[in-house]
């Protein structure tokens, strides 16, 4: 079986619920899984690229070969833009992709919201990981506009896509968008939040038959 490596969201970690319950259940079923900390040494300093950075490091340990990558929300868009510089990438499933991630952030805040980000040098946001505020600088903004979101739609391996209805963080509009036309994506929606607790157990039959078939 392919290795996978499973990429956690933004302020979480790889002791988050879902990647320890994904990982017992793929090692289960025989799978190698790898989750990587994508906070890297320093929370403060993360951008996109640091994450893709890890991710790289991660699969450069492993045998040559394709590997599978899982993402939750941030993770997937870190994981889409690792598979189009660095192939091979078996198939991804992705849950919650957050797409447009900064964009909806910079929304949310507004001119005058960013502008203090800016002049402050650090915001404040609440890490599950760490279970404790912790300071991220403006520079995760800057960097992330280095990337065309649009390029994902150059994926072409085969690709799971979950997403809850209710989400308010990420709606699924935006997978919906995504899949849309796509013979290589397949969407399931769910009856569920951003975190994608509640609903585990419907949609891991689903997971479980797109990897192994």
């Amino acid at each position: 079986m392919l290795p996978i490596i499973y990429l956690h969201g933004f302020a979480s970690g790889p002791g988050g619920y879902k990647a320890r319950y994904f990982k017992d259940h793929l090692n289960a079923l025989g799978f190698d899984v790898h989750i990587p900390d994508l906070n890297g040494p320093d929370f403060f300093h993360m951008t996109l690229t640091s994450q893709i950075d890890i991710l790289r490091k991660t699969r450069d340990a492993l045998p040559e070969g394709p590997v599978i990558l899982m993402g939750s929300s941030m993770g997937c868009v870190v994981a889409g833009h690792y598979a189009l510089g660095h192939p091979p990438v078996d198939r991804m499933v992705l849950m919650a992709p957050a797409f447009g991630f900064v964009d909806r952030w910079l929304a949310e805040m507004g001119d005058k919201g960013w502008r203090r980000w800016q002049e402050e040098g650090k915001k404040a946001v609440f890490h599950f990981a760490y279970q404790e505020e912790r300071f991220l600088g403006p520079q995760i903004v800057e960097d992330y506009r280095k990337y065309d979101p649009s390029d994902l739609d150059r994926l072409d391996m085969p690709i799971f896509i979950v997403h809850g209805r209710y989400d308010d963080i990420v709606p699924c509009s935006g997978s919906r968008r995504f899949a849309e036309g796509k013979s290589n994506v397949q969407l399931t929606l769910v009856e569920d939040d951003h975190h994608l607790i509640k609903k585990l157990d419907q949609f891991t039959a689903g997971i479980t038959a797109f990897l192994t078939q």
